[in-house]
């Protein structure tokens, strides 16, 4: 019970067991993928027989987990649009509070709230604060567990995008920007 709450935020559990699945299907089609390219860097090693041979069966193993692992991303892209439109209701929440917190502050500076009225607002706003960003913080690493289970290409980002622009922008915050593996297919139709 207390690892139910300790993975919720806002009212959304992962669905662990289809994260647990989606990285060990991943992994093996990863692991075929370099199989492949050593396969391709061994090629003079062996008959030419021999490599068709070995390279058909690793193609039909790639073609054969690739769909399975699209199955897996279709059901984790849904969690993922559930994710993207609970942390923009966490923004839009926190910047509400966030205003009534400035609006109380400006007013007790008017002198229309007392300091004991504007205690009592900047207390209870400051909780509800601390706690939607806390939601906030949950939902956005849970967003990152499932990005991490995309190949790059599927979010419309470059592989190793992580790596991009390396110096200059080492230091600025790092930005997750909200498109899903439908919006990426979109970008790359146009």
């Amino acid at each position: 019970p207390t690892d139910i709450k300790k993975n919720q935020a806002a009212g959304f559990t992962p669905n662990e067991d289809l994260i647990q699945e989606t990285a060990r299907i991943k992994s093996q089609r990863d692991l075929i993928q370099e199989r492949i390219k050593k396969m391709e860097q061994g090629r003079n090693q062996v008959a030419k027989n021999v490599f068709d041979k070995v390279s058909r069966d690793y193609a039909m193993q790639l073609r054969a987990i690739t769909d399975l692992l699209n199955e897996k991303k279709n059901l984790l892209n849904k969690e993922l649009k559930n994710l993207y439109t609970l942390r923009e209701k966490q923004t839009v929440e926190i910047s509400r509070h966030k205003e009534i917190l400035e609006e109380a502050k400006f007013r007790h500076y008017l002198g229309e709230f007392s300091e004991d009225q504007y205690k009592e607002v900047e207390e209870y706003e400051s909780r509800e604060i601390q706690h939607l960003q806390s939601e906030f913080a949950k939902i956005h690493s849970f967003v990152k567990v499932h990005e991490e289970l995309f190949d790059p290409a599927d979010l419309g980002l470059a592989p190793n995008s992580n790596n991009a622009g390396a110096p200059e922008h080492q230091n600025e915050p790092e930005v997750t920007k909200t498109v899903t593996p439908e919006m990426a297919q979109a970008m790359k139709a146009q």
